[in-house]
């Protein structure tokens, strides 16, 4: 087995003797299992990755799409889905940041996905709001279900384009 630094909590096998709590619920969907590996961390509780195991994920309409010759991978997340990624990515870099500095990346994978939902993607307007507001909590530390922390928006974000 291999040792590493996060994994997806879908399939994990965690040990009871763990005591670093459960699941912070507060970020209901993305990076729950990231800050979940940071507090193990913390805690020197080490995480190992069996590379025997493969569990099939898919995340969100993945698309390959081209620009100027360069192969793009356009991910088509839900705006909502978009609002919980920001949201959650920078709330977690700020409660990590300290004990390790490396956190901040994950903000890249947000940033990573903005040009190509801005060229390729449906529903941009609504997508963009969704990445702004869930920036604006995640900075706030505002978490929890969208729904209700702030209905109006949760209500709109949860629409179809």
């Amino acid at each position: 087995m291999a040792r590493c630094a996060f994994m997806i909590s879908s399939g994990s096998l965690i040990s009871r003797g763990a005591r670093i709590g459960r699941f912070d619920e507060r970020y209901v969907i993305d990076h729950v299992d990231t800050d979940y590996c940071m507090r193990a961390l913390r805690s020197e509780v080490p995480l190992y990755l069996n590379t025997q195991v493969v569990l099939r994920h898919q995340i969100g309409d993945l698309e390959a799409k081209s620009l100027f010759g360069w192969k793009i991978h356009v991910i088509n997340y839900p705006a909502v889905r978009r609002y919980y990624i920001s949201r959650n990515a920078l709330d977690l870099s700020l409660a990590h940041m300290r004990a390790f500095p490396a956190i901040l990346f994950i903000n890249v994978y947000t940033l990573k996905q903005i040009l190509p939902m801005l060229i390729f993607e449906r529903d941009r307007l609504r997508k963009s709001i969704a990445l702004l507001v869930g920036c604006f909590d995640g900075l706030l530390g505002r978490l929890g279900g969208i729904r209700e922390a702030r209905p109006r928006v949760g209500k709109y974000l949860s629409r179809s384009g």
